[in-house]
């Protein structure tokens, strides 16, 4: 490859790249300042929450999932919106779990006692502000 022909790939991924930075799927509404201009946090509770995508989904009872290296089971939600700070997540009405929220990634413990109990339990993402967000249905089976 020429030295000429790297720079123009160069100049032309870096016109893609900059031009893309604009670009959003959300609309923007008239007047209102970017979170960033105000300096507050992108996730508020205002803000609406999207599941993109989610799992591990199921297990058998007894089998971790996702195992961690201390031999724990965990789950992953590919998520935006959540607030950054004091998420739980829930698995039906038994336990809830303290979540690592990233800016589009939440991660939790899957209790031990959900992998030992067969069953279908609502995963849920509780925020401090008292916001729900269905996930979906973690299966135990037998």
């Amino acid at each position: 490859m020429s030295f000429e022909y790297g720079k123009s790939v160069l100049a032309a991924g870096l016109f893609c790249s900059v031009a893309l930075i604009g670009c959003s799927d959300q609309p923007k509404t008239p007047n209102q300042p970017s979170a960033a201009a105000t300096g507050t946090p992108s996730a508020t509770p205002a803000q609406t929450v999207s599941v993109k995508d989610w799992g591990p989904r199921e297990t058998k009872r007894g089998e971790a999932v996702n195992r961690q290296p201390d031999g724990s089971s965990a789950i992953w939600i590919g998520v935006i919106g959540v607030a950054p700070e004091g998420a739980k997540v829930r698995f039906g009405d038994q336990q809830v779990s303290d979540a690592t929220v990233m800016s589009d990634l939440v991660t939790a413990p899957v209790p031990r006692p959900v992998i030992d109990m067969p069953g279908d339990y609502q995963v849920v993402i509780e925020e401090p502000s008292g916001r729900r967000t269905s996930v979906g249905v973690f299966k135990v089976t037998p």
